[in-house]
């Protein structure tokens, strides 16, 4: 609907509910229309996502407090008379209900950098939902706010402030009625208390303090300050101390959410009181000592998140009574041990499982069928070989699937591909796993990205899935030529080095790659022209091949190159034109007949200076490994650690 809001709703004298909301509608002049406030019997006033201009003449909606809800979210431009301002409706899962009781006032407002200084406002004895989310508030809260006048909020949402709000802690102590309060990410600081109701016992039922840089301990009298708590969101924060036992009181709370602390100590065996509990999620702390034995009575549990702790010992049996378990991630520890199916008996909805980067062993029966459809499984650093784990054949559902180093010393399996066939990402990295590549590995077409490094397969390369964009299968005993057709038109990095291959490269040329790795190869011949197609080449390594041609043709064709490592037979002098490689961090010119002068304007490759390397974005997304020669010596870099660096070398020339 588009057009202005008419005066003729005046006429409408008896209309309780009005809803505009989300339209191509304004006032007057742009302004929120004054005459709104006529209307006596209006119960329901919907005016979001309108857009608005000039100032909002609050003093004629004043006949609001006698009105259920007004909601006024405004999520475009609103301009006062001092500045411009941009508000939106807020992400709220607690927002302002159509107000089904008469004497209840709601008002929600998305706010333009200020507080709203409205006596009348800050007077409406009976408002009991409150939000300003996601504003640019600055100052103190009015005393209104926990004094005389709004001890009947029920919900208070002050999230994502972009202003720093200095409050009255007194006052927001003062609000007993609270059962909602959300305060995430509003750059707050201090102790935890000072922001909380401070009535015995509260109605507490949400709280939400995650993002903030709270210090300080949880108090142990959590348990019967809080009884109330359904959900507690401390995440992202500085506490400190041990996890009181005390919160195993908590009987209602089914989310508890305390990632990104300082914790330390043991987790205490109450946590298995919390009976109604779903989301558990304490990864990314300090906390020691053995996993209890009391998680598993946590029987309806969804998600749980230990990892990037220090937990030792052994992962306990009973966690295989959370038959509703579907998340579990345990990575990142020092568990150590035996995991048997005894661990896996009772986990029927699991679909998601994380053990990596523990010491822990996998020991099942091979004819073992597990009670899961998992989808995404990473077992990375646990030991499960010798023998290719057959228990995987039933995970048909699998999307991602790690097993990089599990001291699995076989072949793949011939049902590798059909089983993984809606995958479409696959680590098997740095195994023993030998034969050859699956001569149907084209057929797997969710495939995207497929890492096979660091194993000892022989053979040729096969034919590639149609959608693969990164392929690793260097470090292995391939052997015989490039295939003419790869068969993955969108594929962006391929790895190939330290393998046997042999023969030309101009296959490559097909394809449009972002990063090529084929050092330590066979290759032989000259650079082929048709390379010029891949412009968008930023990774280009060759060296230790046999492999020749002009170096002035590389540099002036690949104007985005951040890695070059060529070495050998290259030939020709280093043009001035390298100095337009802005993004060039690794140069590795070493062992070749390069001759002339070296360019005066180095200093011009910016990304060689530390504090403007370029980082590569897809690096960030992928598990990419590389290896890179300096100084005669290969070095391997893994994920990120390339970025430690910069390096040239023009040695040997």
């Amino acid at each position: 609907m588009a057009g202005q809001i008419s005066p003729s709703l005046l006429s409408l004298q008896h209309l309780e509910h009005l809803d505009l909301s989300e339209n191509d509608i304004s006032g007057p002049a742009g302004r929120v229309p004054e005459f709104l406030g006529l209307l006596k019997n209006l119960n329901y006033l919907n005016l979001s996502g309108l857009t608005f201009t000039g100032m909002v003449a609050w003093c004629h909606l004043i006949s609001v407090t006698s009105r259920n809800c007004i909601i006024l979210t405004f999520r475009v431009l609103v301009r006062s008379s001092h500045r411009t301002v941009q508000a939106y409706t807020p992400r709220t899962s607690h927002g302002c209900p159509i107000c089904p009781c008469a004497t209840s006032t709601c008002l929600l407002w998305t706010s333009a950098g200020q507080w709203i200084g409205s006596c009348w406002f800050w007077n409406l004895t009976s408002l009991r939902y409150l939000q300003l989310a996601a504003t640019s508030l600055h100052g103190q809260m009015p005393y209104a706010l926990g004094g005389m006048s709004m001890t009947s909020l029920i919900v208070l949402d002050l999230s994502e402030s972009i202003g720093s709000i200095d409050m009255m802690t007194a006052n927001m102590r003062k609000l007993c009625n609270l059962e909602i309060l959300d305060l995430h990410y509003s750059n707050l600081n201090g102790d935890i208390m000072d922001f909380l109701p401070q009535c015995f016992p509260n109605k507490l039922k949400e709280l939400y303090l995650g993002g903030n840089c709270f210090t300080g301990t949880l108090p142990d009298r959590i348990g019967c300050q809080w009884s109330s708590l359904h959900i507690l969101e401390l995440y992202h924060n500085r506490f400190t101390g041990h996890v009181p036992s005390e919160i195993g009181m908590l009987k209602d709370l089914h989310t508890l959410q305390l990632y990104e602390n300082q914790f330390t100590g043991h987790l205490p065996s109450e946590i298995g009181m919390l009976n109604n509990l779903l989301n558990l999620n304490l990864s990314k702390n300090t906390l020691t000592g053995p996993l209890p034995s009391e998680i598993g009575m946590l029987v309806n549990l969804l998600t749980l998140d230990l990892s990037s702790n220090k937990f030792t010992g052994p992962v306990p049996s009973e966690i295989s009574m959370l038959s509703y378990l579907t998340n579990m991630d345990l990575s990142s520890n020092n568990l150590s041990g035996v995991i048997t199916h005894e661990h896996f008996a009772g986990l029927a909805s699991l679909r998601t499982i994380n053990l990596s980067s523990n010491i822990l062993k996998i020991v099942v029966d091979p004819e073992w069928l597990p009670p899961f459809k998992l989808q995404r499984a990473t077992f990375a650093s646990c030991q499960m070989g010798p023998l290719f784990p057959a228990w995987l054949r039933f995970q048909t559902n699998i999307d991602n699937l790690d097993i990089s180093n599990t001291s699995i010393f076989d072949r793949l399996p011939d049902w590798f591909a059909t089983t993984f066939s809606n995958a479409t990402e696959l680590y098997i990295s740095n195994n023993g796993i030998n034969g050859t590549l699956p001569k149907n590995l084209k057929s797997m077409t969710s495939l995207h990205i497929l890492y096979l490094d660091s194993n000892k397969l022989t053979g040729q390369i096969s034919e590639l899935p149609t959608n693969l964009y990164s392929l690793d299968i260097s470090r292995n005993y391939l052997s015989g030529p490039l295939p003419q057709n790869f068969g993955a038109p969108n594929l962006m990095h391929l790895s190939l080095f330290s393998n046997h291959i042999t023969g030309h490269t101009q296959y490559i040329c097909k394809l449009n790659l972002d990063a090529l790795n084929l050092a330590n190869n066979y290759l032989e011949g000259e650079f082929p022209q048709c390379f010029e197609q891949m412009m968008a080449v930023r990774i280009l390594i060759l060296n230790n091949n046999m492999l020749s041609g002009k170096l002035r043709t590389i540099l002036e064709t690949y104007r985005d190159l951040q890695i070059l490592d060529l070495a050998w037979k290259f030939t020709g002098s280093i043009p001035p034109t390298i100095t337009k490689l802005g993004g060039l961090f690794h140069l590795n010119l070493a062992g070749n007949s390069i001759s002339g002068a070296i360019p005066r304007h180095l200093s011009h490759l910016t990304s060689m200076t530390r504090s403007s390397i370029n980082y590569i974005d897809y690096f960030i997304i992928l598990k990419v490994n590389m290896s890179v020669s300096m100084k005669g010596q290969e070095r391997y870099y893994y994920n990120l650690a390339i970025y430690n660096m910069v390096s040239v070398d023009l040695s040997s020339n």
